[in-house]
């Protein structure tokens, strides 16, 4: 089991704090990836934490990926895996449950 650090570069998930977590991926907050394209300091935020994140052999993750501009601008940056609604609306409850019974994830098939 991996745990990641969420919202990274806000609050108390700043660079100082991974040498006390055990983290092996990122987070990036999406409040960067949304002015990736349009602003330099957004893209001057995510490319020094994944310059972090690379250097201390975590995973990269961007969060609130919403356009293909951000997209592909996070692939150049070095970002390994994205979430947000260019991917994926969330899902409400009664579809996940009958979604998880027509095709369970390969970690349920392993329990039965």
């Amino acid at each position: 089991m991996t745990f990641a650090v969420d919202d990274f570069g806000t609050g108390h998930s700043s660079p100082a704090r991974l040498e006390d977590l055990p983290a092996g991926s990122i987070e990036l907050d999406r409040r960067f990836v949304v002015g990736l394209g349009n602003h330099e300091i957004d893209r001057a935020i995510v490319r020094s934490s994944v310059d972090v994140a690379r250097a201390t052999g975590r995973r990269r993750v961007a969060e609130g990926v919403e356009t293909t501009i951000q997209f592909h601008l996070l692939i150049t940056l070095g970002v390994d895996a994205h979430q947000g609604f260019l991917f994926a609306h969330p899902v409400p409850d009664e579809l996940h449950a009958l979604l998880s019974k027509q095709a369970p994830l390969p970690q349920q098939q392993q329990q039965r």
